[in-house]
């Protein structure tokens, strides 16, 4: 180990002292006789006999001409003969010295390809973990870093152009599609660290919602805008804390060595299209570029926690070895709170579901709902949708105005061992094009009775239940039919 210069923090760290490919190649070349054992190319065989027997007949022409001469010009015979002994000496050791020679040449090259071959298996062997690791942390991350992002993102549109009166992001999600990195260093810190300077590129997935609001106190309404296709290139410093129990990673802190090169799209969620608007599309883009490029370049890091010790009394994962056991093992902060597409991640992370079956769902009715809009003729309604979730699968269905729509349409859902998740949420919304859609309630239909150990088809069976919470009236209620099927 030796020391190795920090180029970010002007410090020392220990680490590997890198040793470049080329003094590598060069110290391993070898000896003639190990050069001789191992030289087995062969067309470098081939083509150093043609290059040696080209030189060896040279070498024979210009000792025939010496050796004339001699005789010409009256020299003993003896100089003839001694021309001849010096001039195969030399002829030999020139071939010895080509086909040394040759094989360093053939050798260096060999190894060349063996330290790229490597290198890119290596780094090809980082980036696999990462596709198959980040979709199960991406949701702890993005409630590790979704309040610095919210934060910096509302930080850099504090002052937004006329005619809007303010900016919130409403949400964030990471989603599943992981950086691929390459170009790695490593440095060893003290403690229980460990640091990577690494090439990033990053062709996200990531999903943020900005809502936009629009006019003043007498009439104001918000639009919702997703940021999508977001790309990051730069060179990225990543530093590594560990723990001594699992998940083992304690802390992740992500640094950009100098501002990256980041671009980004913008996606309307309703009908109208902030991007069209002179001037405002571009302020958003740039606000976003400048927040996720300024919070995350030395010395600003963004931490991650990627593991906290198991809480007193919790049971470990060797305990914890049945469907049950580790979905009741869950820890959910928000419990008994809507169902969210990242809060599905994060929980089935945990879990990691196990099935016995699949089920058909069919969502027929909803009545009693809440009157959100008016038609044209002044008549209260709702243009009502239902989200139904299953575990962590989720359906839409289509949008009716109605107060009490008939949707009747079939879903598929697997169906978790776990009996605790053996029921579905239904979530019914009033859809506007404009601002966010309004909830008319939500209910839980447990089916748990229906599956029972999972080993029999049973007939769908209707479940009608009332919707409750935010939204929803006390006449409100939602008409489902359930069948389980084993295959």
């Amino acid at each position: 180990m030796s020391s190795s210069s920090d180029p970010i923090n002007g410090g020392a760290v220990e680490a590997d002292k890198p040793v470049d490919a080329s003094s590598k190649i060069e110290a391993g070349a070898g000896d003639g006789a190990e050069d001789d054992a191992l030289f087995t190319d062969p067309a470098t065989v081939i083509l150093g006999g043609i290059y040696d027997a080209i030189g060896s007949l040279a070498h024979l022409i210009l000792a025939i001409l010496i050796s004339y001469f001699a005789g010409y010009f009256g020299f003993h015979v003896s100089w003839a003969i001694l021309t001849l002994l010096l001039v195969w000496s030399l002829d030999k050791k020139y071939k010895q010295d080509g086909w040394k020679r040759r094989f360093r040449l053939w050798k260096r090259n060999e190894k060349k390809h063996q330290l790229v071959a490597a290198e890119k298996e290596s780094v090809e062997w980082l980036n696999l973990a990462l596709r198959k690791f980040y979709p199960i942390y991406s949701p702890e991350i993005t409630d590790a870093v979704e309040g610095s992002i919210i934060t910096a993102i509302e930080a850099a549109m504090a002052v937004p152009p006329s005619p809007v009166t303010a900016i919130e992001v409403q949400g964030v999600d990471l989603g599943v599609e992981p950086p691929q990195l390459s170009e790695l260093k490593t440095f060893n810190l003290p403690g229980a660290a460990w640091q990577m300077d690494a090439t990033l590129s990053y062709r996200s997935d990531i999903r943020i919602v900005v809502a936009v609001s629009i006019g003043g106190k007498g009439l104001s309404f918000k639009i919702p805008i997703a940021v999508k296709d977001l790309v990051i290139d730069g060179r990225v410093r990543l530093t590594l804390t560990m723990a001594k129990e699992p998940p083992l990673y304690k802390t992740l802190l992500v640094s950009f060595k100098a501002p990256p090169t980041i671009a980004i799209g913008l996606k309307p969620l309703k009908a109208f299209d902030l991007d069209k608007v002179p001037g405002l599309g571009q302020f958003i883009r740039d606000s976003i570029v400048a927040a996720v490029g300024t919070m995350m370049v030395y010395p600003q890091q963004l931490p991650v926690e990627l593991g906290e010790p198991r809480p007193e009394g919790a049971p470990s994962a060797a305990v914890a070895a049945t469907a049950d056991e580790r979905a009741e093992a869950e820890i959910d902060a928000n419990a008994g709170k809507p169902m969210t597409a990242a809060r599905a991640k994060k929980l089935a992370a945990q879990r990691r579901p196990e099935y016995v079956g699949r089920a058909r769902v069919v969502l027929k009715s909803a009545a009693g709902l809440r009157a959100c809009d008016k038609s044209i003729t002044g008549k209260k309604t709702s243009d009502a949708y239902c989200r139904v979730w299953c575990g962590a699968a989720v359906k839409r269905s289509k949008v009716i105005k109605s107060l009490a729509p008939e949707w009747a349409e079939s879903f598929d859902f697997l169906v978790e061992k776990a009996r605790k998740y053996q029921h579905l949420e239904l979530q019914v919304y009033d859809e506007d094009k404009l601002g966010k859609d309004d909830s008319l309630g939500r209910a839980i239909v447990d089916f748990a009775d229906l599956v029972g150990d999972g080993s029999t088809d049973v007939d769908a069976k209707s479940f009608t239940v009332p919707l409750v919470g935010k939204g929803a009236l006390p006449e409100s209620e939602v008409t489902v039919s359930i069948q389980y099927m084993t295959e």
